[in-house]
């Protein structure tokens, strides 16, 4: 439903800002919470909806809400073996 999406910097700019939240928070590595704190704000004027999500009345931050629930947030990633 996006037409153009974030990109490197706007993916830069999510993760500035999910550590700059946890050191706020006396933590030192931002967590999933971190960056689904952080990402409308740093998103929002980053994507853009396509025609069938205007048609829909959809808008960015609710594009923003549907990606962040598609993503699972508690799942850990472990380095693949070697």
């Amino acid at each position: 439903m996006a037409a153009w999406g974030a990109g490197p910097r706007g993916v830069l700019t999510l993760i500035s800002c999910a550590k700059a939240r946890a050191m706020l928070h006396g933590r030192e590595h931002a967590s999933a919470a971190d960056v689904q704190a952080i990402a409308k704000p740093a998103l929002r004027h980053r994507i853009a909806g396509n025609y069938a999500a205007q048609a829909n009345n959809f808008d960015n931050e609710q594009l923003i809400e549907m990606l962040m629930q598609a993503v699972p947030a508690d799942r850990v990633y472990e380095k693949p073996a070697a």
